[in-house]
């Protein structure tokens, strides 16, 4: 059995070719998962896996080689169906070390943003900060953290700068799960702002962590319903900072919904992705 798995935008074509057709040459059932913007093309920031004939191509012939596609949201198998490919959705769960207790904030305590996610243009921290702007003229005691590798080289921390919002947000870079969890721990809400995405892994861990999330209407925020996250459309500064404060101002509401989502995690954590993966295996194993 082979499992290839497309890991980002562009970056991976040749090792997922190379898994797929190591595959066919050796007679063996072939998986193939794809995890984020293989099947689209968005050349105003030069992201995706359709931008060049050669990776279409190469995509095509990969998932035309393999056995089973499967995905990570409703919005990846769509994107393949219109393709012509079939698909299981199996998303990736959260890692057990991420499930803390859902908690309410004592209400005096300063509103805690977070935000876990490299710095790039796909992520659209540029939307965040200007819906942060936004929710400090309503709640001007609130706090941003971001929390991952910046690939733009102080761009958003210069952007944080002309918005006059600096002091109120705080740039962490890289942190290991562990070094996070005391960010989970404080935080009110966890904010995406993506263009697009294939899951994100890191809503799972929020969730994981009783933590509600509120942002752009992509990956499985695009297929949670309005109990267990809170979505805008994509790019909309002000829709999501409405959003924001509208849920800081509602801790009950809040709590009510952080729960349902921490009970979705639960019953799709990592040992039930794990599980789902071994069926499709054995299916394929039997044949």
């Amino acid at each position: 059995m082979a499992h290839s798995i497309w890991f980002t935008g562009g970056e991976g074509q040749p090792a997922i070719g190379a898994a797929t057709f190591a595959g066919r040459i050796c007679r063996i059932p072939v998986v193939t998962t794809l995890v984020g913007g293989e099947l689209i093309a968005l050349p105003q920031i030069r992201y995706g896996g359709r931008l060049t004939l050669l990776s279409r191509l190469m995509m095509h012939l990969t998932l035309k080689l393999s056995n089973h596609l499967v995905v990570l949201s409703k919005v990846l198998q769509q994107e393949a169906l219109v393709l012509g490919f079939t698909s299981s959705v199996i998303p990736l769960g959260a890692d057990p070390s991420c499930f803390l207790d859902v908690k309410l904030r004592t209400p005096d305590a300063k509103p805690k943003l977070l935000h876990v996610a490299s710095i790039n243009r796909i992520k659209d921290q540029t939307t965040l900060l200007r819906a942060m702007q936004r929710v400090l003229r309503e709640m001007p005691e609130t706090t941003l953290d971001l929390i991952g590798v910046d690939t733009l080289h102080g761009e958003m921390q210069r952007l944080a700068g002309q918005l006059g919002i600096a002091a109120s947000v705080r740039f962490h870079g890289f942190l290991t799960q562990e070094a996070i969890h005391p960010f989970w721990r404080e935080a009110d809400l966890f904010v995406l702002s993506s263009l697009h995405e294939g899951q994100c892994v890191a809503v799972c861990e929020a969730a994981a962590a009783g933590v509600l999330t509120v942002g752009t209407r992509v990956g499985i925020l695009a297929e949670w319903g309005p109990d267990l996250a809170a979505a805008v459309p994509v790019g909309d500064d002000a829709a999501l900072a409405s959003e924001i404060v509208s849920l800081l101002r509602d801790p009950s509401r809040r709590a009510r919904m952080a729960a349902a989502t921490q009970a979705w995690a639960t019953a799709h954590n990592a040992d039930w992705t794990a599980a789902q993966l071994d069926r499709v295996y054995n299916k394929l194993l039997q044949k």
